[in-house]
Formats: structure tokens, sequence, C-alpha cells
């Protein structure tokens, strides 16, 4: 009964909540006794009571050993190390080119959404200016996939990439080996060309083929193996943007 009523303003307040913490004692050590009986050994240290736990992850960071050197590619061009590139996870490098050496690129599974092995650049304003521009590789595609829009295989994008911003460059190619370059901005793409128009310049796997995009100020280009293959206009609201 004495849980049942208010404790009086006497000893007997302290009397009465008593019982209730002998109760709520009893509760936690039954508790403590599942988590025991659950194959959850008491540790001694924290470190090793967290391990006992199976996190899926769980970082220490107290290593003192070297980590393996990044494979860092050197640029050549006017911003020097400031935009040095680093092969990222399987990345090869080193293989023969068609103009010097080149960097493989695996995706064994043709998976579109793979983010694995790539050649990641620190971001530089320079590598996304307003104004004119142009961006050129050499590209030898192993296969060519089964997806219409196809695979990216070089992009320079800002970080606010959101619901609409697009605001950076990049190129497709698809399942046919049509090339398309998009420019964008902060509302979308503006300006995509690509050579739908003229598929004798599609790129083909197993060959070596050159792609450059252009923005000269007012216009976007295709380039493909030296072929003008398209170009579109752009209006003044997008340029300005």
């Amino acid at each position: 009964n004495n849980f049942s009523r208010s404790p009086s303003p006497t000893s007997n307040s302290t009397m009465n909540t008593r019982p209730t913490l002998h109760r709520l004692g009893s509760l936690l050590s039954s508790l403590l006794l599942l988590a025991l009986t659950a194959r959850t050994p008491l540790r001694a240290d924290y470190a090793s009571t967290v391990q006992a736990l199976g996190p899926v992850g769980y970082w220490r960071l107290n290593e003192t050993n070297n980590s393996p050197g990044l494979k860092r590619l050197a640029n050549l061009g006017e911003l020097g190390s400031a935009a040095d590139g680093y092969a990222v996870l399987t990345a090869a490098t080193g293989l023969p080119g068609r103009v010097g050496s080149c960097v493989r690129l695996y995706n064994s599974t043709n998976a579109l959404g793979w983010c694995g092995s790539k050649v990641d650049i620190n971001y530089h304003p320079t590598l996304n200016k307003s104004g004119s521009f142009s961006v050129e590789f050499w590209v030898k595609p192993n296969t060519l996939g089964a997806d219409a829009t196809g695979f990216c295989p070089l992009s320079s994008m800002m970080n606010d990439f959101g619901a609409s911003s697009r605001s950076g460059y990049l190129f497709y190619i698809n399942n046919a080996g049509r090339v398309e370059f998009r420019l964008g901005n902060a509302s979308g793409y503006v300006g995509t060309v690509n050579n739908a128009n003229l598929p004798q310049y599609n790129v083909k796997a197993g060959a070596w083929s050159h792609v450059v995009g252009v923005f000269d100020g007012s216009n976007t280009r295709l380039i493909i193996n030296g072929v003008n293959v398209t170009n579109v206009t752009l209006s003044p609201a997008n340029i300005a943007s």
C-alpha cells in the first residue's frame, strides 16, 4: 500500500522509497544478467568492451606505422602539384597508353553506380572556371556496357550537385559508343552536345579515341578524333550563370 500513496514530508518518505529502489536495483541486475547471458562478456577496459559488442566499424586511430604511399599522378600543367591526381583502389597506373602511359580503371560487372577504381584530382577553382575552356582525353573502353546513357569516364562537378544544380561538366559514353559532353550550371545541364547524328564517329570498344569538349564563351563543341561533330549555342542567360 505504501507504493500507492504520495510520501508525506516525514522520515517515512525516505523509508517508503527504499522498496522502490530495491525493486529498480533488482530490475537492473536482471537486465545485466540478460546482457551477460547474451554472450557479451564484461571487460576490464573500454576497448575490449566495445569490441565484444561486435561493432561493424571501430577505429582506435592509434596506428604508428606509416600508411602505404598514395599513387600520385603528377600534373605538368600551370597549376603544378595543386592539381595532382591520385589513382584510387584498383586503378592501375603506368600501363602503355596511346601517348605515353595510361591508367586502367576496372569495373568488372559494368555497374553504372560504381565509384571504386578511379582517378581523383584535388579541387581547384581554375578547373571549373567561368568563361571559355577546353578539356580533352584519350579513352579505350574494354566494353561499352548496356546503358543508353552510358558510363561517365570524366567529370568535374561542383560540390553543390543536388536536385537541380549541375555546375561543372562531364562526359558520357553509351552502349553504342556515342559520346556526350554536358555543361551545367546552378539550374541544370545546358549546352549538351553529342554525336547522335554522326554515329560513324562513335567510340569503339578496344580502340583508342581522342575526345575534346570545348566551351568558347558562347558555344559548346564536341570533337572526336579531330572532327568537330556537333556544337550548340547557349542563351545569354545560361552563359551568365
